[in-house]
């Protein structure tokens, strides 16, 4: 029987960036100390205080984790620079989230149990789906009203087409001028019939 355990999201975006070590992890959950009371401060000059000392700390902070995330992939590429595989990897990791994101387990909650296979996670968003439509049709009101209902205003100018038949279309077709069809080899041709359907 494998258990399953809820990965915190803090601990999963430290793994996809190895390079902030545990006492950069420390002196962020600092920075966001500071934050939080700049936040809950009510005092105006109080508020001010803490605003600027989260302030050089937040800067100060980024500082250091630009340097670190600089200095880890540098180090990667060295002890990797006859490895083309691994070198691709590094650059695939800095272009691109994607990688990062495979990483994270696939895990949905779904009727008070928790699903991991991929099967069954993709077959539960798709009953979701297939039954939205269902779902809202059933909140729209049936109405007896007719189209006729919703165009109470007329418009005065407007525009009818009148019905046509066979015999009209091949009047029009035989009036046309011969010279302005061409058939093969550039010969004139002339409309004689018009087969009607």
């Amino acid at each position: 029987m494998h258990l399953l355990k809820k990965v915190p999201k803090r601990k999963l975006k430290f793994k996809n960036k190895p390079w902030i070590t545990f006492a950069l992890q420390k002196s962020i959950e600092v920075k966001n100390s500071l934050f939080n009371k700049y936040i809950k401060a009510n005092n105006p000059v109080i508020k001010n205080i803490h605003h600027e000392n989260y302030k050089r700390y937040r800067n100060c902070l980024s500082t250091l984790l630009k340097q670190s995330k600089k200095n880890y992939y540098i180090d990667y590429f060295n002890r990797n620079i006859s490895d083309i595989k691994k070198t691709w990897k590094g650059i695939n990791s800095i272009i691109s989230n994607s990688n990062n994101c495979s990483n994270a387990p696939l895990c949905l909650s779904h009727n008070n149990s928790t699903i991991t296979a991929p099967n069954e996670v993709a077959n539960v968003f798709n009953n979701y789906f297939c039954s939205v439509a269902d779902k809202v049709q059933s909140t729209i009101k049936f109405s007896f009203r007719n189209f006729q209902y919703y165009l109470k205003d007329v418009f005065e100018k407007s525009f009818f087409l009148s019905p046509t038949d066979s015999l009209e279309v091949e009047d029009i077709l035989s009036s046309l001028s011969v010279d302005k069809s061409h058939g093969p080899n550039g010969i004139p041709t002339k409309i004689l019939t018009v087969i009607p359907y």
